[in-house]
């Protein structure tokens, strides 16, 4: 039967039910506070860190930091680059950081997130590298065992920038491999890109779900071309960012297709919730900002 509280015990069964290769660290069964009916478990959350590595594809790396990052775990399990999933803690711990609401899941609003969302980051070797086929699959296995565990649908499964604003972010502890810790925004010759998307580990669970369908390829994009969303211009393509702008809670109006004042301010603050300030605050959207929007909401951006 499906629980929204499960024991250590049954989290453990679940991985080996669905052959998880798995490794559990000193005192992983203590540390963290247990899920309860006040606090049920109700989703994963994909992570990433970044750390160069010596060993190239085997082994973890960044597993000492994810460890004893705020003297206590930073997320609840880390996959190595072996495919070897190292639970951490099987309880709460400080990793979703700030977002909501998810008020169809029970969440609430704040930091709610550390409480209910099992965290799960993905050790990646930094520019010019990608993960592993044995992490992929690892994390297949990983989600097909929480949907069968709990119930979950695969829209509770999720990638850091589905959960907070503040939008996705890379654990460096190094700060060789990617620059200091930061957003995910506007890293170049990104090998990882097609990893940011929940849509991917939705589709990647499906492979592992007993007697599950495939999931259906998604629809194709909208096509933005950046060029045809500038101020003044006015067309179908101002639409969809508008309506992207809304989702945001940045724009109020209707879907004019005029990119005109209003537009250029909501603009602005889409651009400041990225980190922007001054005169990169300006309303206009770049390559980097809107390519950014159309992640989060569904289109494709062109020069």
């Amino acid at each position: 039967m499906a629980t929204k509280t499960p024991t250590y015990g049954q989290i453990k069964q679940a991985f080996i039910d669905h052959k998880v290769n798995f490794k559990e660290m000193k005192n992983c069964t203590t540390i963290g506070r247990p899920w309860d009916a006040a606090n049920p478990l109700v989703g994963h959350v994909h992570h990433h860190t970044s750390t160069p590595s010596a060993t190239g594809d085997t082994g973890c790396p960044t597993l000492e930091w994810i460890m004893t990052a705020f003297n206590k775990p930073a997320a609840n399990a880390i996959v190595g680059r072996d495919g070897v999933v190292y639970i951490c803690s099987w309880g709460s711990c400080w990793h979703s950081g700030l977002g909501g609401p998810w008020k169809s899941r029970g969440l609430g609003e704040g930091n709610v997130g550390h409480l209910r969302l099992w965290g799960t980051e993905i050790d990646d070797p930094g520019t010019g590298k990608t993960i592993t086929a044995k992490q992929i699959e690892t994390v297949g296995r990983m989600d097909a065992a929480f949907m069968s565990l709990t119930g979950w649908d695969k829209y509770a499964l999720v990638n850091h920038a589905d959960w907070t604003d503040a939008g996705q972010w890379l654990m460096n502890p190094s700060g060789k491999a990617d620059g200091p810790a930061g957003r995910y925004n506007g890293r170049k010759n990104d090998t990882l890109r097609q990893y940011y998307s929940a849509d991917f580990w939705r589709a990647n669970a499906a492979k592992y779900v007993t007697g599950a369908k495939p999931t259906p390829a998604p629809a194709p994009q909208s096509v933005v071309s950046l060029a045809s969303v500038q101020p003044g211009k006015k067309n179908k393509q101002v639409v969809i960012v508008q309506a992207a702008l809304k989702r945001a809670g940045l724009y109020v109006g209707g879907d004019s297709g005029v990119f005109d004042a209003k537009t250029k301010t909501a603009y602005a603050g889409w651009q400041k919730s990225l980190g922007y300030s001054g005169n990169d605050a300006n309303g206009v959207p770049g390559m980097t900002s809107l390519t950014a929007l159309g992640n989060k909401y569904g289109f494709t951006v062109k020069a």
